[in-house]
């Protein structure tokens, strides 16, 4: 096994200035941008609702009194931006959850043409592995997460616990998107075995990143592209083996 730090540095470098181009800022901004229509169109929509609640309980009538009646619709002001603005959130994750099943092909594409035209991408994982894969993934995800029961209650070893089984999940689905996109099986097997300390150093600095509150929405397309980096050298660097 090897293990070269300076490769997952400019494996960073490089993913960060890539996600400075139009086009990335420009997908970046694509759930965020859904989320505000959303949230546009409910505004009126939630606010009518609860205005609508409110009157059908007897909360307003027109015995209410002017400050009774100002309260109230400031509350229902406040309650009905707490509500659009949880739906922000939430319509933003889903959104990245949609458009991630397609970021990886079409990134790993774009790296190609850009930066490793003369590396070769092979067929990859099939349909079909690719399915048998992540399903093995989430069974062994979700049975780790059952096991891990009698732990949650443990001060502190809850923490390591919950982050230990959520950098599996990650690793383990990146891994799958990325380097299933660009090495075929036994190529897949072959990175694993020669750079298994590297791919866990690189995978664990990418998930670290996606903690930080607010810049984790961002974080999707970065991680990716750097994840691409490393593969494309790394594929690189077999197929020179191998000549």
């Amino acid at each position: 096994m090897q293990f070269d730090l300076a490769v997952i540095a400019q494996s960073y470098l490089k993913g960060a200035r890539d996600c400075l181009k139009p086009r990335m800022l420009a997908l970046m901004c694509v759930p965020f941008v859904v989320a505000l229509v959303v949230v546009w169109f409910s505004w009126s929509a939630s606010g009518a609702l609860l205005q609508s609640m409110a009157q059908s309980y007897a909360l307003v009538d027109a015995n209410s009194s002017t400050i009774w009646t100002s309260t109230l619709g400031m509350l229902i002001t406040i309650l009905n931006s707490a509500l659009n603005f949880i739906c922000f959130f939430v319509v933003v994750v889903l959104v990245q959850l949609v458009l991630s099943i397609f970021y990886a092909p079409y990134l790993m594409a774009y790296l190609r043409k850009h930066h490793y035209p003369n590396v070769n991408m092979d067929e990859g994982l099939s349909l079909v592995e690719s399915s048998v894969a992540l399903l093995k993934v989430l069974v062994i995800f979700f049975c780790l997460l059952l096991l891990c029961i009698p732990l949650y209650f443990i001060p502190v070893v809850n923490g390591i616990v919950i982050f230990a089984l959520m950098f599996f999940l990650f690793k383990s689905t990146m891994t799958l998107d990325v380097i299933g996109t660009l090495f075929s099986h036994e190529g897949s097997k072959q990175l694993h075995k020669r750079y298994r300390i590297e791919l866990f150093v690189l995978s664990l600095g990418l998930y670290a990143v996606s903690l930080i509150p607010i810049v984790n929405f961002f974080m999707a397309i970065f991680q990716i592209l750097a994840f691409g980096h490393y593969a494309f050298v790394k594929k690189a660097v077999i197929e020179q083996n191998a000549k």
